[in-house]
C-alpha cells in the first residue's frame, strides 16, 4: 500500500505591487514574467498585458480551485499604467505602475504564513531597492520614486493579496 505524499509546506503568494511613480518599458515586455531572488526566496514579478489600448492586470497564477484567473477585481484604484507614442495597439513605449509578484513561502498554518509573507516582504523591499539602483543606471531613468520610501515594508503594505491558506485559496 502506497503512503499519500506529505501535505506541502509551501504557500502561494501573490499580489499586485505598485510600483512608486512608474517606470518606462519597451511594449514587447508587457505581459512577459521576469525571476529573480530575494534573499531566501524565489520570485516572479509579471508586467501588465496590453488589452484595446490600455495597461490590465496579468491572470493570477493562484486560484481558488474552479476559480477563474482572468477574473479582475473592479478596484477604484486598479490602475496598472499607460501607453503612449504609436497607436493604441502599437505603443511605442509603456509606463508601468503596478506589477504582480510571485512566490511561495514556507508555513505550517496561518500564523507561520503571515510570519513568512512579512519576512518575504522586508526582502522584496531590499530587492526592489537594488533593482532601481540598477535600472538608474541602466536606462539612464530616476527611479528615486519607485518605492524607495517603503523601506522594510511588507508585501501586506504594497497592497498584495496573498493567497491563504492553500485550501481557502483566499486573497487577503
Amino acid at each position: 500500500m502506497t503512503e499519500p505524499p506529505p501535505p506541502s509546506n509551501r504557500w502561494p503568494l501573490e499580489g499586485a505591487f505598485r510600483c512608486g511613480d512608474g517606470f518606462l518599458a519597451a511594449p514587447e515586455c508587457l505581459g512577459q514574467t521576469f525571476q529573480s531572488r530575494t534573499a531566501s526566496h524565489a520570485l516572479s514579478l509579471t508586467l501588465p498585458e496590453i488589452n484595446s489600448g490600455s495597461l490590465r492586470r496579468p491572470p493570477w497564477r493562484y486560484v481558488r480551485e474552479g476559480g477563474d484567473r482572468n477574473v479582475i477585481a473592479t478596484d477604484a484604484d486598479d490602475h496598472w499604467g499607460s501607453v503612449a507614442g504609436g497607436g493604441a495597439d502599437n505603443p511605442r513605449y509603456t509606463h508601468i505602475l503596478r506589477c504582480v509578484v510571485h512566490s511561495e513561502v514556507a508555513a505550517t498554518d496561518d500564523e507561520s504564513f503571515l510570519t513568512a509573507a512579512t519576512q518575504f516582504g522586508n526582502e522584496f523591499s531590499d530587492w526592489w531597492s537594488l533593482v532601481c539602483d540598477w535600472l538608474d543606471v541602466l536606462t539612464l531613468q530616476d527611479f528615486s520614486g519607485l518605492g524607495r520610501a517603503h523601506g522594510a515594508s511588507s508585501m501586506i503594505q504594497f497592497r498584495c493579496g496573498a493567497v491563504t491558506p492553500p485550501e481557502s485559496g483566499e486573497r487577503v
